[in-house]
């Protein structure tokens, strides 16, 4: 919470609401008339999906199968199966719902 206020004062922000849980911290901050909401983490991930991962993961949460991925992404179903398995390690988990469930809180 410090840190968030510390690069606040830095800048020409008001804060219209803030709101803190044991999660981390939400502010929704003004700007030139122009609003937005800042949500500050007090949970480090523990894991970091490179961009195409997060895609694929995100196709798998939709329900696609792997060759619905590999032709949507123009990419072959042995680079979706070998994205799989990356992610699979990083979150440390051994199937398609458990890595659903664990990466996106389902």
């Amino acid at each position: 919470m410090a840190a968030l206020q510390a690069m606040l004062d830095h800048v020409e922000l008001y804060a219209v609401e803030t709101t803190t849980t044991d999660s981390g911290v939400s502010v929704m901050l003004e700007h030139d008339n122009v609003r937005c909401v800042l949500v500050v983490s007090s949970q480090v991930p523990r894991h970091t999906l490179s961009p195409r991962e997060l895609q694929i993961a995100r196709l798998v949460a939709d329900g696609s199968t792997n060759r619905a991925i590999a032709s949507s992404l123009e990419i072959s179903p042995w680079t979706v199966s070998t994205h799989m398995r990356r992610i699979f390690a990083k979150l440390d988990v051994t199937s398609r719902a458990e890595m659903v469930a664990q990466f996106f809180g389902a």
